[in-house]
């Protein structure tokens, strides 16, 4: 008994000690705490839980931000099925998971994927959120960067205008 707890709480300040690494910059030390704490929740609460859902998120965008695409992908995949299985499919949480996929997917010059990612999160973000929200904005605003390396220069203008809206 006496592990559980303890092994509870290891696993809430590797997340914590990750998330401040991450303001640091230091995002080689967040991806081995983020891994600890994924091992503890995946040992206590099982694969499936939230706990790791979440985890597994903030590790997909630290590996983004260390250009490890690929690792990014993986996390934030596992990530997106465990929070769809746990909210269903209109969650914010799945939107912001959706958003961040498709930053991935644009790192990769994976456009098609990209789009896809970002017209599920606008469609969950205009169900759930309010019209004027800045999440709205920030997926608009991707979709317009995307129209625009496609050379879709009218899709751009239209979802350009439309973030400005907000």
């Amino acid at each position: 008994e006496k592990d559980g707890p303890i092994s509870e709480v290891r696993g809430t300040l590797c997340c914590k000690l990750a998330n401040s690494y991450v303001h640091v910059d230091k995002h080689q030390d967040a991806v081995l705490m983020y891994r600890e704490a994924i091992m503890i929740q995946s040992q206590i609460f099982g694969v499936d839980h939230l706990s790791v859902a979440y985890s597994l998120h903030n590790l997909g965008n630290c590996y983004r931000d260390l250009c490890e695409f690929d690792k990014s992908a993986e996390c934030l995949s596992k990530s997106l099925t465990l929070l769809s299985q746990n909210y269903g499919l209109d969650n914010e949480d799945v939107a912001d998971t959706c958003h961040c996929l498709a930053e991935t997917m644009i790192s990769r010059c994976e456009l098609d994927d990209a789009v896809t990612y970002l017209e599920r999160a606008l469609a969950i973000r205009r169900k759930t959120l309010g019209a004027l929200d800045l999440n709205i904005a920030s997926s608009l605003y991707n979709l317009a960067v995307i129209s625009q390396m496609k050379g879709n220069w009218s899709n751009a203008m239209k979802y350009g205008k439309e973030a400005l809206r907000i």
